[in-house]
């Protein structure tokens, strides 16, 4: 819903919305009235409540009252009123930030709350905004992008070892339940990638459906051929019971939120992103049996010469790998075959050279020769 269908509804319009405020709180010269949050961006409903900032140097801004909720016709408005010093000073924190290089391995200096504030300046509509000034308070999409994304991998981290702990002690319900974790954040991940910053979980699937039909095209995964928010849907999906069958949705899981991160790095990085294949070619015959996925715990880092992969937390071997290795590595999902993965690489020799430098480095699970990776995958095109 559009915040003039949203106004309307209510028996009101911007104008009125604007006298109101104008009325309760005054807006002086300087000030900046933006129309924030969920209506803003179009997805809002009418339950929805309109949210506005008023951007102020005035010494009322500093004092206890921050918030003002407003009835305007039969809408509710609520202005928070922020202290330009405020707004100027979270913005610098976030230029000082990203430009101290990237290092997801530790938390952001943000709480979720700064996040949603940086986001909602960013994408505010501006409603009353003094000449001079349309985007000089606002931060920058590309930093607010990669903050998304820091947090997402720096979150995604914990979690893939802690999937790894509950597969070793055979607790598939609470790996199971991580997964969806960890799904969210590749979500997250991806979302960034495209310039999508709002950091509040419940936008998620809204947010997926704006991608456009190609956005698998650039990722280093086995495309699904769905559109985003099908496959958010589709990988959500639990057993019905919670038992060795999780690990597959784990695997399956793990190797997209991999790609994710890496195509998400190299954009908002400004690294040069590999490309695939259009499609894979299926496998012949002998090389039926799927490549043995990487355990959940396993990473990469990315270097000038390509990457690094390993297990976190653990101090067993570092494998350097070309690019080329790289995207390969990111096909042992337990679904990919090695005679897919040949026509990719350029021959089988490549693909059991690096199977036998992931297997002897314990990167990889064992997986039942049956596979089952075959299942909604090949539905339906998108578009």
């Amino acid at each position: 819903m559009q915040i003039d269908d949203f106004l309307s509804l209510g028996g009101t319009d911007k104008a009125g919305v604007i006298a109101a405020v104008e009325a309760h709180l005054g807006v002086e010269a300087g000030d900046v009235l933006l129309a924030a949050g969920s209506l803003a961006e179009g997805l809002g409903s009418a339950k929805s409540d309109l949210d506005l900032f008023l951007i102020t140097d005035r010494a009322a801004a500093q004092g206890a009252r921050d918030e003002v909720v407003l009835s305007v016709g039969r809408s509710v408005v609520d202005v928070r009123i922020l202290p330009r010093p405020r707004t100027e000073g979270l913005i610098a924190r976030l230029r000082g930030w990203a430009r101290a290089g990237w290092d997801p391995s530790d938390a952001v200096p943000f709480s979720h709350d700064d996040r949603v504030l940086l986001h909602r300046i960013a994408h505010g509509l501006s409603w009353v905004t003094p000449a001079g000034t349309a985007t000089g308070f606002r931060p920058p999409i590309g930093e607010l992008s990669r903050l998304k994304l820091h947090v997402a991998r720096h979150a995604a981290k914990t979690i893939q070892v802690d999937l790894e702990g509950y597969r070793q002690c055979g607790d598939y319900q609470t790996m199971a339940f991580a997964a969806q974790k960890l799904l969210g954040h590749a979500v997250d991940g991806l979302l960034a990638g495209w310039g999508r910053t709002n950091p509040i979980s419940k936008w998620r699937s809204r947010l997926l459906a704006s991608l456009p039909a190609d956005w698998e095209a650039a990722l280093l995964c086995r495309p699904a051929r769905l559109s985003a928010a099908e496959l958010f849907w589709r990988l959500q999906q639990l057993p019905e019971r919670p038992d060795a069958r999780v690990q597959d949705q784990v695997d399956r899981i793990s190797a997209f939120a991999r790609a994710v991160f890496l195509w998400a790095e190299a954009v908002l990085l400004g690294l040069p992103v590999a490309q695939r294949a259009e499609r894979l070619a299926s496998g012949t015959g002998e090389w039926r049996v799927p490549l043995a996925p990487l355990l959940p715990d396993v990473d990469f880092s990315l270097i000038p010469a390509g990457a690094r992969m390993a297990r976190l937390n653990e101090f067993g071997p570092v494998l350097d790998l070309d690019a080329g290795e790289l995207a390969l590595a990111l096909l042992f999902d337990g679904r990919t075959t090695p005679g897919e993965a040949a026509a990719l690489a350029g021959g089988m020799a490549r693909v059991e050279r690096l199977a036998a430098r992931l297997t002897a480095a314990g990167l990889c699970r064992e997986i039942a020769p049956s596979g089952g990776y075959v299942e909604w995958e090949t539905e339906r095109a998108v578009g």
